[in-house]
């Protein structure tokens, strides 16, 4: 069986960590509302994660995960913190 679904997640926490504290403490909060969102793609137990894209305030992250029918996982995540993820992401200015 196929499956597929996009979603949209806001004031997002994963697994007990809140992205919005996760910021914070890095010692810097400028405000924001944390989102998640992205495709979740199945096909028998095999999970995919597709078009990843989080956010909170100076905090950016974009990705794909996948998970095997072995339960495991790989993929790519590439986080931007700082003025560079309010503008693109492109990793933060020295």
């Amino acid at each position: 069986m196929r499956s597929q679904t996009r979603f949209t997640v806001n004031q997002a926490v994963l697994h007990g960590i809140d992205l919005a504290m996760a910021v914070k403490s890095v010692g810097r909060s400028r405000g924001g509302q944390t989102a998640l969102a992205g495709q979740v793609n199945t096909q028998g137990k095999a999970v995919q994660l597709c078009n990843l894209v989080a956010s909170y305030g100076v905090l950016s992250a974009t990705g794909n995960v996948d998970k095997s029918p072995a339960q495991a996982l790989s993929g790519r995540i590439s986080v931007a913190l700082g003025d560079a993820a309010g503008a693109g992401g492109h990793g933060a200015r020295p």
